[in-house]
């Protein structure tokens, strides 16, 4: 996988329709909420980068950040 494992629950009656993004962040099986389109929640659209981002592996060799 290419990244931590995260899970998506939509909610069809909040507002006409709400997602809700959690994430195990730390791969110990804690999941937290990372992005929402409910009002007055967390809302993080690039929450999907980060994620990707937090998990690749620096390569041998390199000073380069990712």
């Amino acid at each position: 996988m290419d990244t931590n494992p995260w899970e998506q629950w939509d909610y069809f009656e909040i507002d006409g329709g709400s997602i809700f993004i959690f994430a195990d962040v730390m791969g110990i099986g804690d999941y937290n909420l990372l992005h929402s389109t409910a009002p007055g929640e967390i809302s993080d659209p690039q929450w999907g980068d980060e994620l990707l981002h937090r998990h690749i592996p620096e390569m041998p060799g390199s000073n380069e950040e990712y």
